[in-house]
């Protein structure tokens, strides 16, 4: 029994010098890197992070701003509950906090929009995108016709025009003012066009009395373009409302005198 013991161990002993040695393992080596993806994983993923963010902070402003309107705001009561004051009557958005009524925003976009607020406010993409949207709804004009003391009209057009208002950028001025007017917290909806438009109008012209309808322009349906109808059409118009904005009906009037020169003016120290 020993001498079998001692004869496996000699055989072991023998086969351990026989096997060969372990070759050392080569160092890896580095495979090239692929040109058409020169930054590695970690920089990637970090940029990719960035990227995501800076577009999260693009997309959440206009959504939080489209829900914070006074006329879209929800009242932090019970569901079906109004706001009311002491004496039972209806309290506006804008007067809740003083009858201890907070508003109730959805948590999402709002948790979302104080976290972008501050990067977004420094990059100024903290706005709204209504008038260039993927889905724009219609647009307002004001047409205007100024009268003298006698009644008689002494001049006539419309609000925006860009036959009128030139450059382009002086013309998208008073597209945003006149769409302004649509604010739904601000009635009528005339009111700021006659604080406004209405006294530079009557001081422009020498007017006495300015008379001004607010239009709704609206877009052509499918069938209307491949119809080939203009944009301007007539009956793309519809009338909305109008009233007489009188002289001196603005208490101090903002009727500075600015003017545009026309097209191919040679301005001093501008045109070449």
């Amino acid at each position: 029994m020993a001498k079998q013991s001692g004869n496996r161990q000699s055989g072991e002993e023998q086969a351990a010098r026989e096997k060969p040695a372990k070759q050392p393992k080569s160092p890896r080596e580095k495979r090239p890197r692929d040109p058409s993806m020169p930054w590695g994983p970690w920089l990637r993923a970090l940029v990719s992070a960035a990227i995501l963010w800076h577009l999260t902070a693009v997309f959440v402003p206009p959504w939080f701003l489209w829900i914070a309107p006074d006329h879209k705001a929800t009242p932090n009561t019970p569901p079906g509950e109004l706001v009311r004051d002491a004496q039972g009557n209806d309290v506006p958005p804008e007067r809740w906090e003083s009858v201890g009524v907070a508003r109730q925003w959805p948590p999402l976009v709002s948790w979302l929009n104080d976290i972008v607020f501050h990067y977004a406010n420094l990059l100024y993409i903290n706005n709204g995108y209504e008038f260039f949207s993927p889905n724009p709804s219609v647009a307002h004009v004001v047409d205007y016709e100024v009268m003298d003391d006698a009644g008689q009209t002494i001049a006539e057009g419309r609000l925006p025009d860009l036959r009128d208002q030139w450059p382009r950028l002086f013309y998208h001025r008073h597209m945003m003012l006149v769409e302004q007017t649509q604010t739904p917290d601000v009635p009528p909806p005339l009111r700021d066009v006659a604080d406004t438009a209405g006294e530079w109008l009557l001081t422009k012209y020498g007017g006495e009395s300015v008379r001004m309808t607010l239009r709704i322009h609206h877009l052509l349906t499918p069938k209307q373009v491949r119809d080939g109808m203009a944009t301007d059409d007539p009956s793309t118009y519809e009338e909305f409302g109008s009233f007489v904005h009188r002289k001196g009906d603005v208490p101090e009037p903002n009727a500075a005198a600015e003017t545009i020169p026309p097209p191919n003016t040679a301005i001093p120290g501008v045109s070449p």
